[in-house]
Formats: structure tokens, sequence, C-alpha cells
């Protein structure tokens, strides 16, 4: 399963996102969100502990998440 996730993270949750080895790709954006994230899971329930946990690291002051459903 792949999402798209958007977050608005400062410098030090940004280096621990980096750090968690479900999130295959990172994008900076100039949008309402600064960084949008790949993220690659198994099912909804892997999906669903990982963002429970991205929305508790410090500095992550928002998050929305799309899924994807079919690649062009």
């Amino acid at each position: 399963m792949s999402t798209l996730t958007k977050l608005a993270p400062d410098m030090m949750a940004r280096q621990t996102l980096h750090e968690l080895p479900q999130i295959h790709a990172h994008h900076s954006t100039d949008a309402a969100f600064d960084l949008i994230a790949e993220i690659e899971v198994a099912n909804l329930v892997e999906f669903d502990r990982l963002l429970s946990s991205v929305r508790t690291i410090e500095g992550v002051a928002r998050s929305e998440t799309s899924l994807l459903l079919a690649s062009a």
C-alpha cells in the first residue's frame, strides 16, 4: 500500500522522518505543508501504526494523507 503524507515538520522532526524505513522518498514543497513523504506499508494496520507514530514526533505540527489508488 502506498500513500503520500503531507507534513509540516521542523528540522529536528525532518531528520527523524528520514530515518523511518517505511518512508521511501521525501519531497520538499513550497505549499501549505513543508514535506511530502512517500510511505510504503503492507496494510492499513501497519499504516495506522506508522502514522500514529509520525504524529507523535516532536516538531510535526500537522499531517494530511492521500492513498494512492492507481498509477497513470
